[in-house]
């Protein structure tokens, strides 16, 4: 499938819908499915927790996590502290290397990689000790000014540096900047994953090959992780104002970043970007910004980019493709989203929700698309029919309840110190597992010190209706919220969720169930692939 064919003169079919009145029917006439959940267990620590066939066990022992790690290969996962002491070593020696170059050779270089704006604006930010004379920076700071003038009345979505910072904070939520852990991702074919920290630091995790330790002075405030598909090694980062595409397997990666294991994309005004996803079976990289309305479609091998024009003048927030590449989901920032066609990138909008969509998922065939908005309780699904037709409904409601709500047995508990607890409410970020068998949710934090903070785990059935059941909650000890959730790809023994919570810790709950035999037919075996 050509991606960079049809990119013009693009058409709409635009089918608006009445999801805000369905959001006002429902609330009217529904109870939080979070009544129907077994009880969070609060009389002793919790170290763990698996699920078996739908029953959750809990572990409580210290060495819970320890023992599964080893039952099923995990790569070890490092304390913060150690993380931080390396790779703050690593770029300093970096950074030296980079100031050490002749400076007509290091300006040329930008100036091939980036253009005039990219050459102006690496002067303009460059320190005193790389012998900048001050004149050139006065004139490239003009020079900047003028193409910011003459471009700005086409791009809307230019921001001052206060409406920037802001903005990213709008969208990305308080909790998240200050979180130890800001993006997690599994590696689609190998037993491998990559944890972007709080200062930019990415760290790829294998019990194979040694951690590899990334770190790039374009690396500014990091949103999204994405693994290459069919490729062993090679990762994209993307950051407030690029994109650095890695290759993890270089030798010497580990031991210092170079320009020889990564490289950068970055286009002037595609700021802020949100979302970042490979084709399932192409070398394109599509990437979509909070204040720029195209949705960037990158050629990673010619290091160039198409832009998709949009009607409209707000940025993206999130992108998602189906499993097998036929359709594209992006949310803007305001209250509609749209399906595109990938192989001429037509597109049908939909509108009036109850506001920005802030989380969704696919179904393993690409046959549901589950979504949520900011600041509500329900879950909304899309269904697309053979028919070519499709049904929107609200799957179920997950307001905020008290804890003495979810007990299951209240005539021995204390409800004085109990009853003021509650979990639930607004979703915050969702993940569903490629068996389709299970989906976790996880509920935007409250500032109240009385909100306990879970991930919901739900049951899904396609047969002989789609359903969501309720299965069980799992909590940190230290009452973190939950920054990630990503199931791995590959788990023979049914689904392994993998949670990074905002003090650190990385938790992994395995599911253990009988696959069941779907429509989607069997997974896609990778044969020509050596990983780690």
């Amino acid at each position: 499938m050509n991606f960079l064919s049809n990119m013009t003169n693009l058409t709409y079919a635009e089918e608006p819908s009445q999801i805000h009145e369905l959001q006002s029917l429902v609330n009217a006439n529904s109870k939080s499915l979070l009544l129907n959940f077994p009880s969070i267990p609060l009389s002793q620590p919790i170290y763990g927790c698996s699920e078996i066939n739908g029953q959750f066990q809990f572990g409580l022992s210290p060495d819970f996590d320890k023992k599964l790690l080893s039952k099923h290969d995990i790569p070890t996962y490092e304390a913060i502290s150690d993380i931080l002491t390396e790779t703050s070593n690593l770029y300093s020696t970096h950074v030296n290397v980079i100031d050490k170059q002749p400076v007509v050779k290091r300006l040329f270089g930008v100036y091939l990689e980036n253009g005039l704006i990219g050459l102006c604006e690496e002067i303009v930010n460059s320190k005193p000790n790389q012998q900048i004379p001050n004149i050139l920076k006065t004139v490239s700071s003009g020079l900047i000014k003028i193409i910011d003038a003459i471009n700005g009345p086409f791009n809307p979505l230019m921001l001052s540096k206060k409406e920037h910072e802001m903005n990213f904070a709008f969208i990305k939520g308080s909790n998240w900047k200050s979180s130890l852990i800001h993006a997690f991702q599994w590696h689609p074919h190998c037993n491998k994953y990559a944890v972007a920290f709080k200062n930019d630091i990415v760290k790829v995790y294998s019990n194979k090959q040694g951690h590899a330790i990334l770190k790039h002075q374009n690396q500014v405030n990091i949103t999204c992780l994405a693994w290459k598909p069919f490729y062993s090694s090679i990762i994209a980062v993307g950051c407030a104002n690029a994109i650095i595409i890695w290759d993890t397997d270089s030798s010497t990666v580990s031991l210092k970043p170079s320009s020889s294991c990564s490289f950068v994309l970055s286009k002037r005004y595609h700021n802020d970007i949100m979302d970042i996803q490979w084709y399932p079976k192409s070398d394109f990289l599509l990437s979509v910004a909070s204040k720029d309305n195209e949705i960037i479609i990158w050629d990673v091998t010619l290091k160039s980019c198409v832009p998709v024009k949009r009607i409209g003048n707000t940025g993206f927030s999130l992108a998602r493709f189906s499993p097998n590449g036929f359709k594209l989901f992006t949310a803007d920032l305001s209250t509609s989203f749209r399906i595109w066609k990938p192989t001429n990138y037509t597109s049908e909008k939909w509108i009036n929700l109850y506001s920005r969509c802030n989380a969704a998922c696919w179904s393993p065939d690409g046959s549901i698309l589950l979504f949520t908005c900011d600041d509500c309780p329900l879950l909304y699904s899309l269904r697309f029919l053979n028919s070519e037709k499709q049904e929107l409904e609200v799957v179920c409601d997950l307001s905020s309840i008290s804890l003495f709500e979810n007990m299951n047995d209240q005539s021995q508990i204390d409800t004085s110190a109990i009853s003021r607890y509650t979990i639930g409410g607004s979703i915050n970020d969702m993940s569903w597992d490629p068996t389709g068998q299970r989906l976790a949710i996880s509920f935007k934090k409250k500032t109240t010190d009385s909100h306990i903070n879970v991930v919901a785990i739900f049951l899904t059935k396609f047969q002989p209706q789609f359903q969501v059941l309720p299965c069980g909650f799992v909590n940190d000890m230290e009452n973190a919220f939950p920054v990630n959730l990503s199931f791995k790809p590959e788990f023979e023994s049914g689904a392994l969720l993998t949670i990074s919570w905002s003090n650190s810790r990385i938790q992994h709950v395995p599911f253990y169930f009988n696959r069941i035999v779907d429509d989607y037919g069997a997974p896609q075996t990778i044969t020509s692939l050596s990983c780690y």
